[in-house]
């Protein structure tokens, strides 16, 4: 059994160290989640406790991972979890941290298709049904993909699918069609802009 040698406080952290039979330990847990444990500095600690501030531990671990992949650039939710457990976090953990931050608006899942959505068009001025295939690979659900490949206005498309037709330059053939339609244009489109 472990003794909880030393709390300390820091804002939203509490830095917790644990004699036990071997050197002692320093584990960090966000303040709510200490608040739950109900643990003071000087107990001994049952199995339970221990595990619970274990626990506890690798969550807010993965809750500091969690946000700081998050600030890098912008994830779906089941993109964000696969790069957690990646990364070494519990399945568990990783759903529960994506879902806390969720919940507290860290994480706006259909704000980072659309974000997404604008840089992917802005770099390969691909039509919209490769924005959403793009999205969709990506992690983002069926619905935030189309609403994000809908944000972007039918001018910007049209301007694109003018320069690609521009760019292939080999008349309106099945060739430069069947490359337009995998650029994720429409085919009446496509014909609309090569008259």
């Amino acid at each position: 059994m472990a003794v909880l040698k030393k709390v300390k406080r820091d804002g939203k952290r509490v830095t917790a160290i644990l004699a036990g039979e071997g050197p002692d330990e320093t584990l960090r847990v966000g303040a709510s989640l200490w608040e739950d444990l109900d643990l003071r500095e000087g107990d001994l600690l049952s199995p339970e406790s221990e595990e619970k501030l274990r626990r506890a531990s690798a969550l807010s671990e993965t809750v500091t991972d969690a946000m700081r992949i998050a600030a890098d650039s912008p994830h779906s939710v089941s993109a964000l979890v696969t790069k957690l457990t990646r990364r070494g976090h519990s399945k568990e953990d990783s759903v529960r941290a994506v879902r806390a931050m969720t919940a507290g608006g860290l994480l706006d899942e259909a704000e980072n298709a659309r974000h997404t959505a604008r840089s992917i068009f802005n770099r390969t001025k691909r039509g919209p049904a490769r924005i959403r295939t793009d999205l969709l690979a990506k992690g983002y659900p069926s619905a935030s993909a189309k609403e994000a490949a809908d944000g972007i206005a039918e001018e910007e498309y049209e301007e694109a699918l003018r320069y690609h037709a521009a760019k292939r330059n080999f008349a309106d053939g099945p060739k430069t069609v069947a490359a337009l339609c995998r650029l994720g244009f429409s085919i009446p489109k496509i014909k609309e802009i090569l008259k």
